[in-house]
This record gives structure tokens, C-alpha cells and sequence, in this order.
């Protein structure tokens, strides 16, 4: 199935696991993303083991929404503090070392996945294996973070896909005054296409793995009630053969690019807790080879810009959201431009002690290979509510839609619809234990409906 520019700044990506261009999800509090316009979420294989969090995907037109505009330099949170989450799950003091919190997690787990099409239906029990590391600096000025994560999936039965991928990423932050505060962010990504992505290539029995390396660098800075920020980012992907059912292997070099942006946001503080913004960016799309295996030439400029607000009532309420205009003008004069009225933001609410909700917006661009056409449109919405329950017991809901639209062909359009649902114990502060179920329903204009059903159960060691 499925494998997520406008935000602080523009990226251009491929999907993990799809290669589908989404606006960034909001980073966490306190990292920048790079620039991005093309990425998209991790695919179904990883999505059930990995959180929806994770680093953003190859294909990624999203913007940096979750860097909360507002006065610099402000008081770290006590480093064994992870998010809004007030309970005993995440609650874990970590590992020092030297003057770094390294807070390492290990997750096994067995998914059970039913998928339907037609009259068509196909089962497959995964055994999922999870690492995941954080490491934070616990220094007096500056700050270093890095993020680590793989999955390894593999099929015990049935005849399912298997899909693993692997992701690091770092941000330092460096606070050079009062005023002023500097950022510099890098990471690293590998996943393999989605077999049921509308870039896989049919009849292989290994897709394509796409490599992604980021690297960006931004200064921000208070004039008085005035916010600004300037960044600069990059981005490169580079893809493997895809390995055929006849033997032998397909390039896919082709698709292989580069991806530069420069973006700039200037905010007003109306209060400490608001602050409306404007933010404009432009990119530059670069592909390896100049012209297609369809004859076309795919390289393109980005241009996106957007106005907002972003709010910070500490636990409360804090985040942003925004809307905006997006364009992709490709060098083919064949290909139509993609343009999107881009609605993105974040928002982290907690009503009430031990309930967190979280909403995620984006709008991407999706490019495509296939003859005659420049790509898609995508929009994505999801909504996420954790209630502690018990001291030890979090239950989790979480409904999401995405919208796939084609500009320039008639009936192709695609909508998904997904809900989940979890429960998680911690036994103790290093050991616990998680149950959940999850729905899935594609509806397609051209091609036959389909849904997924799967149930979860797994274990999680940690410190």
C-alpha cells in the first residue's frame, strides 16, 4: 500500500515505501526538517511496526509546520522528558553517557494482515522486529539530537510483501545569543518500493530501493516582536534495480535526483503564546538523467508560500497550521504544472491531564514515471487521541484520510480511509507489552476497491 513542501521549508521526496510526494509532517518540537517537496509515509509493511512519527519518507512535499515560531533560546525540558505524554510509558531515565541520554528501545512483535480486492483475498502473519534509539545532549547551551530506527519484517505465513527499511537523522542546535539561534540538521533513510504503489514495477520479485540523504542548515532570529528565518536545504536520492521474476534486473537510475531549496519565514509576536506568519520558499528539482525512458524531462521548480499561525501555551496547546499555494513547474512544456491550495500544520492539544490529541495536515505533490502525466496531488489528514487509562494502561485511537488526485487524467482519483486502535501496559519502566487492530479502505475511480484488515500483539524493551 502506502509508504509523506510547505512548511518551514520546502522538500522534494520519494516515499519510504511509495513514492509519493507529501508536505513534511511536523517534526518534533524543536527540529527543523529539510526542505522537502516530494515524500510520503512509510508503506503498510513498516507502518504497522513503525511509528506514524518517523523520519519523513522519500517522497515528502511537506512543509517544516511543527518548528513553533516564539522567543528563542527558551529553558531545554529536563532531558528524561519525551513530549506531552504524562505517564509511566514514557517515563524512562535512559542511559548517560558522558554528557549524552541515550534512550534505546527493542520491539517484537506478530501482525496478523487480511487484505481484500474483489473476490480476492490474501492473508500473511509478519513477524516484526523493531530497534529505535534517541540520543540527547545534556549540556548547558547547545543542543545535539539524533534518531535512529530500523525494522526488519519477515513472513512467517502467507504470501505478503516484506518490507524493512532503516533511518537516522541528527539536528544541533546552536544558541550564538539571546536573539539568535542556529540549526543544522542531517539524516539518512532506506526503504524499498511498496509492490502496490503505482511506481512499483510489475513482476518483480524484489522492487527498487530508494536511498535518501538530507542535509540542512537555518538561522533564526528575534527583532523585537519580529521572528525571522532563513535556511537552506538538500536533498538526494538515489534508487537500485528492481530485481525481475525471470531473472536478471531493471535500472532504475533514472528516477535518481537532486534537490536544493531556499526558504525564509518571518513572524509577528502578538503574544508569547501567538504568532501569525508568512513563509515563501523556492526549489530546484534536478534528475540525474535529463530525459525519461518516456522521453520527458522531469526536472522542475518548486515554489510554495503560505501564511499561518503558531501557538504555544506550553502543555496546553502548542503547534501551527497554515495555508497556502503550491506550484511545481516542470521543463517539459508537455507536462502540466501541479498546483495545490496546500492546507499543513500541526496541532498537540491536551484538554485535560493524561489526554494528548494530535492533528496532522499536509499536501504533497506525487511525481510520477508514466507517460503523459506530471503526477498527483495528495491530501492527508490524520487524528490521533491517547488517554491514560491507569497508571501503567494508554489506549490510543487514531482515524486518517488521504486523497489522491490527478489533474491531468480522468478517473484516477483514489481515497483512503484508516483507523486504529491500541492498548499498551508497562509492566515496569523496561518492559511492556501492546495489543491493537486496524482497518483500511481504498476506494478508486478506475481500479477495484480494496481493505485491509490487521491485528497487532507485541512486546517492547527499553531504558
Amino acid at each position: 500500500m502506502a509508504a509523506t513542501l510547505i512548511a518551514s521549508s520546502v522538500f522534494i521526496g520519494e516515499a519510504a515505501a511509495q513514492e509519493t510526494s507529501v508536505w513534511p509532517q511536523v517534526p518534533e518540537q524543536g527540529t527543523t526538517a529539510p526542505v522537502d517537496p516530494y515524500g510520503a509515509p512509510p508503506s503498510d509493511a513498516t507502518t504497522s511496526a513503525m511509528p506514524t512519527a518517523a523520519i519523513p519518507s522519500d517522497t515528502d512535499l511537506r512543509l517544516d509546520e511543527t518548528q513553533v515560531d516564539g522567543r528563542e533560546n527558551l529553558p531545554q525540558a529536563p532531558v528524561d522528558r519525551e513530549g506531552s505524554a504524562r505517564n509511566a510509558a514514557t517515563d524512562s531515565s535512559g542511559v548517560r553517557l558522558g554528557t549524552m541520554i541515550l534512550r534505546p528501545s527493542l520491539t517484537q512483535s506478530l501482525r496478523h494482515e487480511t487484505i481484500k480486492s474483489g473476490n480476492k483475498s490474501e492473508s500473511t502473519l509478519y513477524s516484526d522486529t523493531q530497534l529505535k534509539g534517541t540520543l540527547t545532549s545534556d549540556w548547558s547551551r547547545h543542543q545535539l539530537t539524533v534518531n535512529t530506527q530500523g525494522t526488519w519484517e519477515n513472513v512467517l505465513s502467507g504470501d505478503g510483501d516484506e518490507g524493512s527499511g532503516s533511518a537516522i537523522d541528527g539536528e544541533l542546535r546552536l544558541d550564538l545569543s539571546e536573539q539568535t539561534t542556529a540549526r543544522l540538521t542531517a539524516g539518512y533513510d532506506f526503504s524499498r518500493e511498496d509492490p502496490d504503489a503505482d511506481e512499483a514495477i510489475a513482476g518483480a520479485t524484489t522492487q527498487y530501493g530508494i536511498h535518501r540523504l538530507d542535509a540542512g542548515a537555518s538561522i533564526e532570529r528575534d527583532f523585537g516582536r519580529l521572528r525571522g528565518r532563513v535556511g537552506i536545504g538538500g536533498s538526494r536520492w538515489i534508487h537500485t534495480d528492481a530485481e525481475l521474476a525471470g531473472g536478471g534486473s531493471l535500472s532504475q537510475s533514472f528516477r535518481d535526483r537532486n534537490l536544493g531549496t531556499v526558504t525564509a519565514r518571518l513572524g509577528y509576536e502578538v503574544s508569547p503564546a501567538l504568532i501569525p506568519f508568512i513563509e515563501a520558499s523556492a526549489g530546484r528539482l534536478q534528475y540525474d538523467e535529463k530525459v525519461d525512458p518516456s522521453g520527458y524531462r522531469r526536472s522542475s521548480d518548486i515554489y510554495t508560500g503560505k501564511v499561518g499561525i503558531a501557538a504555544d501555551f506550553e502543555d496546553k496547546l502548542r503547534g501551527e497550521i497554515g495555508v497556502g499555494y503550491a506550484m511545481e513547474n516542470f521543463d517539459d512544456n508537455r507536462l502540466d504544472d501541479l498546483k495545490a491550495l496546500a492546507l499543513s500544520g500541526n496541532l498537540s492539544w491536551s484538554p485535560r491531564y493524561g489526554t494528548d490529541v494530535n492533528l496532522d495536515l499536509s499536501t504533497s505533490f506525487d511525481p510520477s514515471s508514466s507517460a503523459g502525466t506530471s503526477g498527483s496531488v495528495v491530501y492527508g489528514g490524520r487524528l490521533n487521541v491517547t488517554q491514560q487509562l491507569r497508571e501503567r494502561l494508554v489506549a490510543s485511537l487514531t482515524g486518517s484520510t488521504d486523497w489522491t488526485r490527478y489533474p491531468d487524467l480522468d478517473n484516477a482519483d483514489s481515497t483512503t480511509y484508516g483507523a486504529d486502535a491500541s492498548l499498551s501496559y508497562e509492566i515496569n519502566r523496561y518492559l511492556a507489552v501492546s495489543a491493537g487492530v486496524g482497518y483500511e479502505y481504498t476506494q478508486r475511480d478506475n481500479a477495484l476497491d480494496d481493505e485491509t484488515i490487521r491485528a497487532t500483539i507485541g512486546v517492547t524493551a527499553k531504558r
